[in-house]
């Protein structure tokens, strides 16, 4: 994807989220979605510390479950990205659930589920 994109003039980095593709590991295995969308976050703070490159001048593009924790952290840390690119996100009715209460439980509070989450829909949220 890199080559085809043909932006010489600009720097490009892969993260693999924990459990994915190249990272080691348990393939899948994260304690947490929480922690995905935190390790996303360190990820992009180390490439602006290590490289100069400050958020601001950032552009994100994340690939189906990519997407979903791109578009999370967009949500609970407002990174001052240029620009964000969500292709073919992952999500379901459940994976937004999941969302919802990861982010909840990442921030010390309940979820207040809402009309994707199944389980407070239940009453059980």
């Amino acid at each position: 994807m890199v080559d085809e994109l043909n932006l010489g003039e600009c720097a490009i980095f892969a993260w693999d989220a924990r459990g994915h593709g190249r990272s080691p590991g348990v393939r899948g295995d994260a304690p947490s979605f929480g922690a995905l969308v935190r390790d996303l976050d360190c990820f992009a703070r180390h490439i602006a510390d290590a490289h100069g490159i400050p958020l601001e001048r950032m552009a994100l593009v994340g690939s189906s479950l990519g997407a979903v924790i791109a578009s999370a952290w967009v949500h609970d840390y407002a990174p001052p990205l240029r620009g964000l690119v969500l292709a073919a996100p992952a999500f379901s009715r459940e994976a937004l659930c999941a969302l919802r209460h990861s982010a909840a439980a990442a921030a010390g509070r309940a979820c207040a589920g809402g009309r994707f989450c199944a389980a407070t829909s239940a009453g059980a949220g």
